[in-house]
C-alpha cells in the first residue's frame, strides 16, 4: 500500500511533506529535530525519540541513523536497516530521504553519490531545508562551495520567506569571496530569524576579519572593547564548528584577550571533531584547516613585519 494514498496512515512534517506514520508524537519529534538541526541546537538527540514512537517509520529511522552515524556506527546501521525493512510502504519523500542518507551511513559511504542524491531529492522536494543543510555540509567537507551555492539557489524561489534559508545562502557566498552578497543575505536572514546561526556566522567572520586587520596595524587600543564583546559571544559553544575559518579566527580572538582556557577548550573540540570522521573527510578538513592557518599566519606576519618596519624607520 502506497503511503501517499493512505491518508489515515500519514502525517505531514513542518514543510508539508507526507510521512507514513500514525503517531503524532513521532512527527513532533521529527519537527523538533528539524529546528534543532537548522539552529545548531543542543537537543538534536530528540530525533532518537521518533523511532521509539513509531519503529516502522522510515523517515524517523533514517534521520536517527544519520544523527548517530559518527557517534555509534552499529546503532546507526541498525536504524538504517529498520528503515529499509519498511521502505516498500513509505511515501516517495521518505524513499528519497532514505536514498540520500544511505550513502552516509554504513560500509559503502560515498560523499559524491550522497550529494547527487540530495540534489535529486531537492529537485522534487525543494522545501526540505534539512536535506539542503545536510547537502551543504557535505559540500563544505568536499571543498565545493560552488556546488553548495547552486543547491541553495535551486530551492530559493520556493523558500524566500523561510527561516534559515538566507544563512544557507550567505555561507557559500562567503566561502567564494562574495563578501557584499554574503552580508546582504546574512542581514536578510537576521530580519527573518535572529537565531539563524549561519547568518550570525557571516557577521562574526566579517567582524573578526575587520578587527584582525586593525590589530595588524598595531591599533589594538582602538578595538579592545569591541574585541572583548565579540570574544564573549564566541565563548558560546553553540556557534563552534560552523566553519573552520571561524573556529581559527575565534581561537585568535580568545587568545588575544587572554581567555586561554576557553581557547584551549575550542582547540580540543576541533581536534576531537577531526578524529571522529572518516579518513577521507579528515584529509579534506586538514586541507581546510591549513588554509585557515595560513590565512591567520599571514595577518600575524604582516603585523610583526610592520612593527619591525616602524621600529627601524625611527632610526633612519
Amino acid at each position: 500500500m502506497d503511503g501517499e494514498n493512505a491518508a489515515t496512515a500519514t502525517r505531514s512534517d513542518r514543510w508539508g511533506q507526507p510521512v507514513r506514520t500514525t503517531s503524532d508524537a513521532c512527527i513532533a519529534a521529527v519537527d523538533s529535530y528539524y529546528e534543532q538541526f537548522l539552529s545548531y541546537g543542543r537537543n538534536r538527540a530528540v530525533i532518537l525519540q521518533a523511532p521509539l514512537h513509531d519503529p516502522s517509520c522510515v523517515l524517523a529511522n533514517a534521520l536517527a541513523a544519520d544523527f548517530l552515524a559518527s557517534k555509534n556506527h552499529s546503532k546507526a546501521s541498525t536504524l538504517l536497516a529498520a528503515a529499509a525493512s519498511s521502505l516498500e510502504n513509505s511515501t516517495s519523500y521518505e524513499k528519497a530521504v532514505f536514498r540520500a542518507i544511505s550513502c552516509l551511513v554504513g560500509d559503502e559511504k560515498d560523499d559524491d553519490t550522497a550529494v547527487e542524491r540530495h540534489m535529486e531529492l531537492l529537485r522534487e522536494f525543494p522545501k526540505d531545508l534539512v536535506s539542503l543543510k545536510r547537502a551543504q555540509l557535505l559540500c563544505f567537507y568536499m571543498g565545493r562551495a560552488d556546488l553548495s551555492l547552486n543547491l541553495v539557489e535551486q530551492v530559493l524561489p520556493q523558500n524566500e520567506n523561510e527561516s534559515y534559508i538566507y544563512g544557507m545562502l550567505a555561507f557559500p557566498l562567503l566561502e567564494l569571496g562574495k563578501m557584499s552578497e554574503a552580508e546582504k543575505a546574512a542581514r536578510k536572514g537576521f530580519d527573518i530569524n535572529k537565531h539563524d546561526l549561519w547568518s550570525q556566522h557571516n557577521v562574526y567572520l566579517n567582524a573578526l576579519g575587520l578587527l584582525m586587520r586593525v590589530y595588524v596595524r598595531d591599533h589594538m587600543g582602538y578595538i579592545e572593547d569591541r574585541l572583548l564583546m565579540l570574544a564573549d559571544r564566541l565563548e558560546d559553544k553553540s556557534i563552534w564548528h560552523m566553519e573552520w575559518l571561524l573556529d581559527l579566527s575565534a581561537l585568535w580572538a580568545l587568545a588575544s584577550i587572554n581567555k586561554i582556557h576557553k581557547a584551549e577548550d575550542l582547540l580540543k573540540s576541533m581536534k576531537s571533531r577531526i578524529y571522529s570522521v572518516s579518513r577521507k573527510k579528515q584529509h579534506t578538513m586538514q586541507r581546510g584547516i591549513l588554509v585557515g592557518i595560513i590565512y591567520n599566519s599571514v595577518f600575524l606576519l604582516i603585523y610583526h613585519v610592520s612593527k619591525i618596519f616602524r621600529f627601524t624607520s625611527a632610526f633612519v
